[in-house]
């Protein structure tokens, strides 16, 4: 069960501040894909305004992505969001400290962003929050789920199912959710059939989040502590 980790693109990471393996540049691009509206998020929180923030998590970014900072990763009880968090933090405080923006990785953007997004994404979910851990962690977990959902679509559309996933997953919380009822006449499935399906997909959705989780950890033990800090982010 252990060796499920061995290969998640945190671990290659780590591996590589050791001198050991390969594909760490990569696996640290892809992990910055994928948590750059976080950051932003918490950069706002911080109180820097849009262009301060999207111009911090670039230099933020950019730093991760130098080989020189593979020499400072730690394991940070095998996971990434902590590292992140106590990183951007320091990164912040560097910047207040010399008075100065860093300007989007030296004039190279190295991560592409869509700033319009984060910001409406920050605006929704986390402007409210009470710290900018707590604006991070509302972001991240969310992202976590909307990135799992899409796989779930994805496999729903190769397999025939696009209709049932489009029913039970709605865009828009501003659609009426339709009955079974109506489904089942729509779809030309039995209600006992759509609920079936129904629970299906949801399990298989939790099977994904967890996935998802598991690319930024290093063991069970980590994946555990970050299922639960993903449910206490979404209860905010």
């Amino acid at each position: 069960m252990a060796d499920e980790f061995l290969t998640t693109r945190w671990s290659l990471v780590l591996a590589a501040a050791h001198g050991e393996g390969s594909g760490a540049a990569a696996a640290m691009e892809n992990l910055c894909r994928d948590v750059w509206r976080p950051l932003y998020a918490y950069a706002r929180r911080w109180g820097c305004s849009q262009q301060d923030a999207e111009d911090a998590v670039q230099g933020f970014i950019a730093s991760l992505l130098s080989h020189q900072s593979l020499t400072r990763v730690g394991s940070e009880k095998g996971r990434f969001r902590s590292f992140l968090l106590g990183g951007m933090k320091h990164h912040l405080i560097d910047l207040a400290d010399r008075n100065r923006a860093a300007k989007r990785g030296g004039g190279q953007a190295l991560i592409s962003l869509d700033a319009t997004d984060a910001e409406q994404s920050y605006l929704s979910l986390a402007a409210e929050t009470d710290s900018p851990e707590r604006a991070f962690d509302r972001v991240w977990a969310l992202d976590i789920m909307q990135r799992a959902k899409q796989r779930l679509g994805e496999e729903c559309q190769a397999s025939g199912k696009a209709a049932v996933f489009q029913a039970f997953f709605q865009d828009s919380s501003s659609q009426v959710a339709e009955d079974y009822a109506g489904l089942s006449e729509r779809l030309n499935m039995s209600v006992t059939a759509l609920r079936t399906l129904s629970m299906r997909l949801r399990r298989r959705w939790k099977e994904l989040i967890r996935a998802e989780l598991a690319q930024q950890v290093t063991s069970n033990d980590a994946l555990d502590e970050e299922l639960n800090c993903l449910r206490a982010a979404l209860l905010d």
